[in-house]
Formats: C-alpha cells, sequence, structure tokens
C-alpha cells in the first residue's frame, strides 16, 4: 500500500523527490558552574540576541509572507518576555550552579507539561513556541549557526513537524510541496505552510528512511502516493494541468460583474489583515475591502500604535483602493488573539471573555484612539467601520455615543473626516435574535459565520479534538443567517458575509437565493467565486 491519507492544510497537487528534514537536538548535559552569576549575565546576553533574531524573523516573515502571518512570532515573543520563563532559569542556574543550558531544557519540560495539561487547545499549540524558542536560546549560548538547508530543486519536504522558523528558513523556490506526520491545523507551522501557496497536508503516517524517493501529493483529496506507478504520474500530470488550465480560465473573470444570470448581483470583496495585502486584493479584481482586519496594526507593534500611524495605514488603504469601499474592522482583541504589551488578564474561557467590542468599551481609550484615526482616514476615500462582537442595542448606542463625541472633537480641532457608516457584526446568536431592533442602528450587517458557527453549536472552533463535532453546514448555522438577512431587508440595508462559508461554493446559490449583497474572501478565491455566481441561474 504506497497511498497515505492526511488532513489538507492548503489544496492542491503536485509531485518531486522527498527531501527529509530531521529536528536533530543534540544532549544537552547538566554542567556545574562555579559562579552562577557569570552563567546568569551569559543567559541574559542570550535572551537579548534572541529578541534580536526574532525580530529579524519578523521582518523577514512581513517581506514575504505579509503582515498577517507575522503574528506568529509574538507568541514567542510573549513566552521569551514572560517573567514566569526568566525566573525559572535564573533560580536554576542559581539555586543549582549548573549550566544555562541544561537550566533551559528543565523550564522548557516543565512549561511543556503545564501547557500540554490545560484544556485550552491553543495554549497547548503554544509548545512547539517554546520548543522553537528554547532551542534557539541554547543555539546561541553555544554559538552555533542556524542551518541553512540545501534542498534539491522540485523536492517534497518531509518532516514529523517544523517549527515557524524552519518553515521562514525554506529555501521555498525549490518546494513544491510539504508533508508532515504529526502537527494541527491551528498551529503556527501550517499557518505559514499556507500562505506558501503549495500543496500542504499534515498526520500522514509516511515510514522511515524515504529520502530521495519520488511522491505525488494530492492534498485537494487528502492523500499522497509514495513511489508512484507510471500511471499515477501520468493521472497526476493530468489533475496539474487541468488545474493550471482552470487556474488560467479563472482569470478570464478580471473585470466582470459578479451576477448570475437573472442578474443577481453579489460583490465579491476581499478580507485584508494590512497593508501588504492590498496589492493581491487589486489583482484578483476585488470590488471592495469587506474586512480589514485592524488588530493586526497592533499585534506587529511592541507599543500602541498612535492616531498617526494608524491615521497612515487607513489614508493609505483608502487611496489604494482609489473609490472602492474599506471596511475597517475595530480591533477585534481577546480569545485566541492576544497582545503582550495590553496586559491581557488570564481568563478560564477566553472565547466567552473580554473580546471585540467589550474590550474596546472596557479599553475606551484605546477605543477612541482608533476611532479618531479611522474617521480621520475616512476624509480621503470610502472608508466604513464595523463593529464586533456586538450582542446588545445598549452597545451600539455606547459606541456611536463615543463617535459623537469624536466628531465634535475633530470639528473643533480643525480636523477634516468623512462620514462612514457604522456596520455590526452578527456573530452570536444573540445579535441574531435582536437583529430587527441593531438594523434600526446600523449602515449595514456583516456575518460572521467562524464565531457565529462556534457559538451556535458551543464547540470551540480551536479545538481540533472536536472536529468530528464541527459541522458548518448544520441547519441551525443557515436559519441564524436567513434570520439576519431578513432583518437586514427589512430595514433596508445590506448585508455581507466573511466568515469561511463565504468561500465555500456549496452555499453560493443559497446565499445567492435569500438575498446577501456581499461575500468578503481571501483575494485568491474572488475569481471561482465570481466563476461560481456567473453560472447561477
Amino acid at each position: 500500500m504506497n497511498k497515505f491519507f492526511g488532513k489538507t492544510v492548503f489544496p492542491g497537487i503536485s509531485y518531486g523527490e522527498i527531501a527529509v528534514i530531521k529536528n536533530i537536538e543534540g544532549i544537552i548535559r547538566r554542567i556545574p558552574v562555579y559562579d552562577p552569576e557569570i552563567e546568569i549575565r551569559r543567559f541574559l546576553t542570550a535572551l537579548d540576541m534572541t529578541k534580536l533574531h526574532l525580530e529579524n524573523l519578523y521582518l523577514r516573515t512581513v517581506s514575504e509572507f505579509g503582515l498577517k502571518n507575522a503574528e506568529i512570532f509574538d507568541a514567542q515573543q510573549m513566552i521569551l518576555n514572560d517573567c514566569e520563563f526568566q525566573v525559572s532559569i535564573i533560580n536554576i542556574i542559581r539555586e543549582q550552579s549548573v549550566n544555562a543550558e541544561y537550566a533551559i531544557a528543565v523550564t522548557r519540560a516543565n512549561f511543556t507539561k503545564i501547557f500540554a495539561d490545560m484544556d485550552d487547545e491553543y495554549i497547548k499549540e503554544r509548545v512547539a513556541d517554546l520548543t522553537d524558542l528554547s532551542k534557539r536560546l541554547v543555539r546561541i549560548l553555544q554559538n552555533v549557526a542556524e542551518e541553512n538547508r540545501e534542498l534539491p530543486e522540485k523536492c517534497v519536504i518531509v518532516a514529523d513537524d517544523l517549527a515557524p522558523s524552519e518553515i521562514i528558513r525554506l529555501n521555498k523556490k525549490n518546494v513544491v510541496a510539504v508533508i508532515l506526520r504529526y502537527g494541527s491545523l491551528n498551529s503556527h507551522a501550517a499557518i505559514l505552510a499556507r500562505a506558501m501557496n503549495i500543496p500542504v497536508i499534515i498526520n500522514v503516517p509516511l515510514p522511515e528512511n524515504i529520502t530521495g524517493q519520488m511522491i505525488i501529493v494530492n492534498s485537494q483529496a487528502g492523500y499522497v502516493i509514495l513511489n508512484p506507478s507510471e500511471d499515477e504520474f501520468k493521472n497526476a500530470r493530468q489533475l496539474i494541468a487541468a488545474g493550471v488550465k482552470n487556474s488560467k480560465k479563472l482569470r478570464e473573470m478580471h473585470g466582470l460583474s459578479s451576477e448570475t444570470k437573472s442578474g443577481r448581483k453579489i460583490r465579491l470583496a476581499a478580507n485584508i489583515g494590512g497593508l501588504n495585502d492590498l496589492e493581491a486584493a487589486l489583482e484578483n479584481d476585488a470590488e471592495a475591502i469587506g474586512l480589514f482586519r485592524s488588530e493586526f496594526l497592533y499585534m506587529e507593534k511592541n507599543d500602541y500604535p498612535t492616531e498617526d500611524e494608524q491615521f497612515q495605514v487607513y489614508k493609505q488603504a483608502a487611496e489604494t483602493m482609489a473609490g472602492k469601499e474599506v471596511v475597517i474592522r475595530t480591533l477585534d482583541i481577546g480569545a485566541d488573539k492576544q497582545i503582550s504589551y495590553f496586559d491581557q488578564t488570564s481568563e478560564a474561557n477566553p472565547a466567552l471573555g473580554i473580546r471585540g467590542i467589550r474590550f474596546s468599551l472596557c479599553r475606551e481609550n484605546i477605543f477612541r484612539t482608533q476611532l479618531r484615526a479611522i474617521y480621520r482616514a475616512s476624509a480621503y476615500g470610502k472608508i466604513n467601520l464595523l463593529i464586533p462582537m456586538i450582542i446588545s442595542l445598549e452597545e451600539v448606542k455606547k459606541v456611536k455615543k463615543i463617535i459623537a463625541d469624536i466628531k465634535n472633537e475633530l470639528t473643533n480641532e480643525g480636523k477634516v473626516f468623512g462620514t462612514p457608516l457604522l456596520g455590526i457584526m452578527i456573530e452570536t446568536p444573540a445579535a441574531v435574535l435582536i437583529a430587527d431592533e441593531l438594523a434600526k442602528e446600523a449602515g449595514f450587517f456583516s456575518i460572521g459565520t467562524n464565531d457565529l458557527t462556534q457559538y451556535t453549536l458551543a464547540i470551540d472552533c480551536q479545538n481540533t479534538g472536536l472536529d468530528i463535532f464541527y459541522n458548518p453546514h448544520h441547519p441551525a448555522i443557515f436559519e441564524m443567517i436567513k434570520l439576519t438577512v431578513k432583518a437586514a431587508k427589512r430595514a433596508g440595508i445590506r448585508v455581507s458575509i466573511c466568515g469561511e462559508m463565504a468561500a465555500n461554493p456549496d452555499f453560493t446559490d443559497k446565499f445567492a437565493q435569500i438575498g446577501v449583497d456581499e461575500l468578503s474572501v481571501l483575494p485568491s478565491l474572488i475569481f471561482p467565486l465570481r466563476k461560481k455566481i456567473r453560472e447561477l441561474e
């Protein structure tokens, strides 16, 4: 049997020679030291150098993968700056009079056990970040350079798992696919690998000692074929050729309207994380920016971005889109999105905690700074704003009062601003059930189906152990969407869908039938959706 199945991270078909990457970790020995204080200073020097390494990795990730994907190194920065992490290492050195490498290894083992014992799947997955960071510290202490991997042309990477920094260092010109024996769909490695735009598949039980063998990766169908036959190669080549032909065909969608044969128009917008994503949005003929995730602007910083810094980013987005709408979602922080300098409190259930608009209303000074920047930028293009995680009319009225204050401030200061519409995200059953009331206060609705699904089904979408129960096709979800659309139509406002369901062609016809006005998706998914829409009656 030469066919092995796994989980798809990024769909596609490719083949090549296997290049196995082994995570070889040297043995760390316990070495007594005569002066622990000297050893502590040695560790602190390595700590500072590691911070510089992470900053360089961050900049390289921004350059190669975009701002959104660079945020993954925030987790390592958070661990590195964690007082408990540093104090544990220092205490072991001082109390046991041992070398820093050994103290790091012991601390890593202790923290790994703590993370693994937690119920939160997101926290468990940070074990990979802890491992990567610890190895980096040890390499710096031992003055060992990071390995630059020489890879054969058109190779398929096979590894047990890869750290984010290892993916960054790959020569991506030579890599046609990535296969991991282990891993998680929500891990940082998976997020970065997905951004490579090549077939990526995980949890594949491949045997050992397969370096140099040929392999076909069909992550589109969720399997790989080791040492394929000539017929299997022929079939793979045909599938690849068909894919290339289809991609070229899809480019013909550029400039065409997104409407059904009967004339029903559905605007296709792009979800972006920052300015680096605007080029892809324009290349893929996005009719608008349906979701600008403003939290990534905060995640790339080591301190709160100023009003002027935010203003320049939002202004550039508006000017780049040249009159097309840019919908900026206000800071959606909390749950799985943590920022070290925000000093967020630990929560037993962060998915149900201080996130979205709750965070903004609890930290009103941060919210006001962002709103001022958005309103100032709205003078330079068609900017509208979107408020996340609304569950009550009172929240909307509080936001409107803050906006009224800000408009008065800007007027008194002689600063120009536009007239952004206030959009409301529908992400909870509570918002759906009061949608008629919310619609009276909103300029438009945007349905975030990812959160709406997890809150309706009471399933944590970050918990991979619940994959077998997670069903985005559950009839209750579509009923929630229908109720929201009906409320929007009664109020005469538009309704957009910006979650993963928006990109699923299985739902496109249903969305068109119930009157959804816009689908906001990753830029690369716009042409396939436009083709689908144009084929509908």
